[in-house]
C-alpha cells in the first residue's frame, strides 16, 4: 500500500502576515493547500476527501460561495482526478486501478467537489454529517454545503458506531477497506466531523482534516489571531472542537503518531506532498 499526498485545489487569502504568518511581503497572499490522500493498494485505489473539483476552480464564487471564493481565496491547482491521471501517465500507478472508495472527513465544499469524478465508488462517513447535510443547514451551512457536490448520487457507506479505541479516540474500521484504516472520530469543526488514521509500515498516520487549520497548534503555538477567529466561527461545537484538537495535538507531541490536518502548506511538504 502507498499513500500519495496531493493537494486538490488552494486557499489564497489576502494579507499573509495576518492570515498564515511566515516570511513574506505583508500585503501577499497565504497559500494554503486541500491535503487529500491517495491510496494504492495496487489492485484498487481509495482517496480521503476530494477536494475542489474542476468547476469549483474555474467558478468559485457561483459554486462555493462568498466564504470560500473571496475571504479563503480559493482558487486553481490540480483535481483528485488530475492527479490521478498524471500519476498514471508516469507510471506510478497501476493504469488499470480505478478509485473504488472516497473516505470523507466530512462535507464541507472543499472536500467534496472532486466526488462526482468518481460516481461509482462508496463515499464512506460519519452518519452524523450526512444528517447534518440532509436536514438543510440554514444560511451558515450554505456557505460550507455544496449540494451540486452530490446531485449524482454518491453510493454512501455510513458509520454510526465508533466502537475501538485509537491511542484514546473513538474510531472504528471501513467497511471493506484494508484493516490498516480507521475512520477517526474528531468532533467539533462539524458534528459529524472525523479524522483518517493510516498505518504505514508499522507506523501510523493521523490526517485530522479541519481539527486544526495551522501547524503551530500542533506544535504547541497558536496560529495567527484571524486563523484563530475562523477556526471559531467555523466550529459547529466549539468546546469538541476545543477538546479534539488538544488531544491531536498531545497525539503528536506524544511521538507516536505522524499528525497533519487539510491546509496546513507546512506538514504538507514534510510529508513530500505533490502540487
Amino acid at each position: 500500500m502507498r499513500i500519495h499526498h496531493i493537494t486538490c485545489g488552494y486557499f489564497r487569502p489576502p494579507l499573509r502576515i495576518l492570515t498564515q504568518g511566515g516570511p513574506c511581503a505583508p500585503l501577499g497572499r497565504a497559500e494554503y493547500v486541500i491535503h487529500c490522500l491517495l491510496i494504492d493498494t495496487g489492485e484498487r485505489l481509495i482517496l480521503v476527501d476530494s477536494g475542489l473539483g474542476r468547476r469549483d476552480m474555474e467558478r468559485p464564487l457561483r459554486r462555493l460561495g462568498w466564504g470560500m471564493a473571496w475571504f479563503g481565496g480559493a482558487s486553481d491547482g490540480l483535481t483528485a482526478a488530475e492527479h490521478i491521471a498524471a500519476l498514471r501517465e508516469s507510471s506510478e500507478i497501476n493504469r488499470e486501478a480505478v478509485v473504488s472508495d472516497v473516505i470523507m472527513t466530512h462535507l464541507d465544499g472543499d472536500h467534496t467537489g472532486g466526488l462526482a469524478d468518481f460516481p461509482k465508488a462508496r463515499v464512506h462517513l460519519n452518519d452524523l454529517e450526512l444528517k447534518a447535510w440532509r436536514k438543510g443547514p440554514g444560511p451558515a451551512g450554505k456557505q460550507r454545503y455544496v449540494n451540486a457536490h452530490f446531485a449524482h448520487g454518491p453510493h454512501w457507506q455510513k458509520y454510526r458506531e465508533f466502537p475501538e479505541d485509537w491511542f484514546g479516540f473513538p474510531a472504528t474500521q471501513l467497511e471493506g477497506l484494508p484493516p490498516e484504516l480507521r475512520l477517526v472520530f474528531l468532533p467539533g469543526h462539524t458534528l459529524g466531523h472525523c479524522g483518517v488514521a493510516i498505518e504505514e509500515n508499522g507506523k501510523w498516520l493521523l490526517h485530522c482534516a479541519d481539527t486544526t487549520y495551522h501547524s503551530a497548534w500542533l506544535r504547541g503555538g497558536k496560529p495567527p489571531v484571524p486563523i484563530q477567529i475562523t477556526e471559531r466561527l467555523l466550529a459547529q461545537d466549539w468546546p469538541a472542537w476545543n477538546e479534539s484538537r488538544r488531544k491531536v495535538t498531545a497525539l503528536q507531541q506524544a511521538g507516536e503518531v505522524t499528525v497533519f490536518g487539510s491546509h496546513d502548506p507546512e506538514m504538507f511538504a514534510k510529508l513530500g506532498g505533490v502540487t
